[in-house]
């Protein structure tokens, strides 16, 4: 399964459908997993230490670290390729 998207569209919670991070905000970091430099919605997602999981269902997605891009949000949010979904739309930036 490939999320090699950018642009348009959302990645949303495979499990519950929740809309997390948009395409606008991934970038490449060298791992295998999508990463972002921020989520949709602070709302929508939960901390837990450096684990993310899905503020509706609870998921586990992934893990954030302080050494994203510092001219963004400087959060590198390294999410499990398996718990998203994309879909095309209109990109929220």
């Amino acid at each position: 399964m490939s999320l090699n998207h950018n642009g348009n569209g959302i990645y949303r919670c495979r499990r519950c459908d929740r809309p997390l991070f948009s395409a606008y905000a991934k970038f490449e970091a060298g791992f295998d997993w999508p990463t972002f430099w921020d989520v949709i919605d602070s709302g929508s997602i939960k901390l837990a230490d450096n684990k993310v999981f899905c503020n509706q269902c609870s998921a586990f997605l992934g893990t954030v670290y302080d050494d994203g891009p510092p001219e963004k949000t400087g959060k590198r949010y390294l999410i499990n390729t398996l718990s998203l979904i994309y879909k095309n739309g209109k990109s929220q930036k």
